[in-house]
């Protein structure tokens, strides 16, 4: 994540680009006052490939994409639109720029109006929305944020050992996961779930009655979104991964996918209410709203772009024989599921 570019726009303006978005913001933002669109967008692509990218990062990608010629007017607009529900101001501040050089001001200031005082921008930020948009944003900024209550957080249920026979298991035999993009190893199913028995609204899903969490651990690309269809036989195909695998080191750091664990039932039990406040202790959450390492973040079904609905969070599950160690205890894979579609995704988080 050190890794940096170092790009000269015209001689003019200069910008280091790493895994940062307030770093992206002004490098874009430079770019399009300099006609610079093509130039910018080939330095900046790979290193999102190669790093991972943030909301404000894909919309101004898009941005780009499209003032470089390489993307619609349509697709753009929906690239942008798929991060209107974000929490993050930095999201929405790249919406209203990215609204306002697709020719809708009126959109564009629309965003703008919805900051208020308690709006957090860095300084680089900031400078471009009141060059852009002056007075609106002046005004908007000015404005005290009226009090919302807040929707208590659920934590759903922690998966546990259970002595007695139960349709949740721990390391099951069967089905096995596919070949890894990273190391060619094959990945392990470390848990496999009976949703129908889960005993929350949320999970009950007729696509989804069981679920599986696949995933290789043995080398870097577990750090890369998975996504995965189910086949009619009931087995696991890897379907998608995000770009940037084929960079990654192929050498296999551990065996936790290939040495042999004994099936262990498990059984699933209340989350405290602590478990967000300490999302590394161990605790393997299932259901709920999920627990992040980092920012919380919307994940959308890669064939359907539809919002997918969490199922599982998979850290160091240490009360089970043979745990693996997620990142050397440092990180966890969030596991998400379509209604729609039989596809299953997962990313990662660590410190």
């Amino acid at each position: 994540s050190k890794r940096v570019i170092r790009t000269d726009l015209g001689g003019t303006e200069t910008a280091r680009i790493g895994f940062n978005p307030f770093a992206t913001f002004p490098f874009v933002a430079a770019a399009l006052r300099l006609g610079l669109e093509g130039r910018a967008l080939r330095a900046l692509e790979p290193v999102c490939e190669g790093l991972g990218s943030r909301a404000s990062d894909d919309i101004l990608l898009a941005l780009l994409r499209y003032k470089a010629g390489k993307l619609e007017s349509a697709a753009a607009r929906k690239v942008i639109a798929r991060f209107a529900r974000s929490s993050t101001d930095l999201d929405h501040a790249a919406r209203a720029i990215a609204l306002q050089e697709l020719g809708d001001e009126v959109a564009a200031r629309a965003v703008v109006a919805g900051f208020d005082r308690e709006t957090s921008f860095p300084p680089t930020a900031e400078q471009e929305m009141v060059k852009r948009f002056g007075i609106v944003y002046e005004h908007a900024i000015a404005r005290a944020r009226t009090a919302r209550p807040k929707r208590p957080r659920s934590t759903g249920y922690v998966v546990l050992p259970s002595r007695a026979k139960s349709p949740h298991v721990f390391a099951p035999d069967l089905p096995r996961g596919p070949a890894c993009p990273g190391c060619g190893r094959p990945s392990r199913v470390w848990f496999s779930f009976d949703l129908s028995k889960a005993t929350a609204r949320a999970l009950e899903s007729a696509v989804w009655r069981r679920f599986h969490a696949t995933a290789c651990l043995d080398c870097d690309a577990w750090m890369r979104r998975h996504d995965h269809a189910v086949r009619e036989d009931g087995g696991l195909e890897l379907v998608d991964v995000e770009p940037g695998v084929k960079s990654l080191p192929r050498t296999a750091y551990s065996q936790d996918s290939t040495r042999p664990i004994t099936p262990q039932f498990a059984r699933l039990v209340k989350a405290p209410r602590e478990l967000h406040e300490r999302p590394l202790e161990g605790d393997c959450q299932l259901g709920g709203d999920p627990a992040w390492i980092q920012d919380p973040v919307d994940v959308h079904c890669g064939r359907c772009t539809k919002t997918m609905t969490f199922v599982f969070r998979l850290s160091a599950p240490q009360p089970f024989a043979d745990f693996p160690i997620v990142a050397g205890d440092s990180g966890a894979l969030y596991y998400f599921v379509c209604r729609t579609c039989p596809r299953s995704t997962h990313i990662a988080q660590w410190t």
